[in-house]
């Protein structure tokens, strides 16, 4: 059964199988996937080379064998099942990055943005609101956000930068950092090395196999279940290091300093 699609500039005819007619398109060219209707609601499966895609589909979950890339897009995006990398740049409503094999890159989001199972690296930059990374087995890298910074599951480095809302960063298998949070910065389960540094509240870190370096504090510090060496340098609140196995160095603490070793 052939079923044709009508837009603006093309018009495809595509071979679709009666019995799964609702539920999966397959696309191999560029005015295929920009012939379809925006309400389709079952599966798009891309299966040829596609450079863009340049509307949401509100209904529909869309299957890219090789690389994606949104760009401009005046609503939401939605970009789920990639083979290759996938690239979103310059959304004005949300961002929801699913299931990418290779690399995944979003920047300049107006309001969220979430990244999930990414298999490469994932690179979230300039989110007008929350972003939230999670699930990555490479590098995962967050900066300049405007409302709160999620970074969890991480099965290499995680790194995030200037946020200005709180930052939480949790599982990380390598090393995490945390730089420029202008409230308050959390950091779990860290298998490698910590470091926090320039936080304008309080800093929480707990549960760090390597050794957390906390700089330049305005509010509290609690780091809690250090393996390695803990070290805290200018911190204008309280400084509380408990359960540590290595060397503890607390230096310029305004309010009250306690240290305890674990033995």
């Amino acid at each position: 059964m052939y079923v044709k699609y009508y837009n603006y500039l093309h018009t495809v005819q595509l071979n679709l199988n009666p019995k799964t007619m609702a539920q999966k398109i397959e696309i191999k060219t560029q005015e295929e996937l920009d012939a379809v209707d925006i309400n389709y609601a079952g599966e798009i499966n891309v299966t040829g080379k596609i450079e863009t895609i340049d509307k949401f589909y509100p209904n529909a979950v869309v299957s890219i064998s090789g690389d994606a890339k949104v760009d401009d897009v005046c609503g939401n995006a939605v970009v789920n099942n990639v083979s290759g990398n996938a690239t979103v740049n310059y959304v004005c409503g949300n961002v929801y990055v699913n299931k990418v094999s290779g690399r995944a890159k979003v920047n300049n989001v107006h309001d969220d943005a979430i990244v999930n199972h990414v298999s490469g690296s994932a690179t979230v930059d300039n989110v007008s609101d929350n972003a939230t990374v999670y699930r990555v087995y490479g590098n995962a890298t967050v900066n300049d956000v405007y409302g709160n910074a999620y970074v969890n599951k991480v099965y290499d480095d995680a790194t995030v930068d200037n946020v200005s809302d709180n930052a939480t960063v949790n599982h990380v298998s390598g090393n995490a950092k945390v730089n420029r949070v202008y409230d308050n910065a959390q950091v779990y389960h860290v298998f490698g090395n910590a470091k926090v540094l320039k936080v304008y509240g309080s800093v929480t870190v707990h549960n760090v196999y390597g050794s957390v370096t906390v700089h330049n504090v305005y509010g509290s510090v609690t780091v809690h279940n250090v393996y390695g060496r803990a070290t805290l340098n200018n911190v204008y609140g309280n400084a509380k290091v408990t359960d540590v196995y290595g060397n503890a160095k607390v230096n310029n603490v305004s309010d009250n300093a306690t240290v305890t070793y674990r033995k």
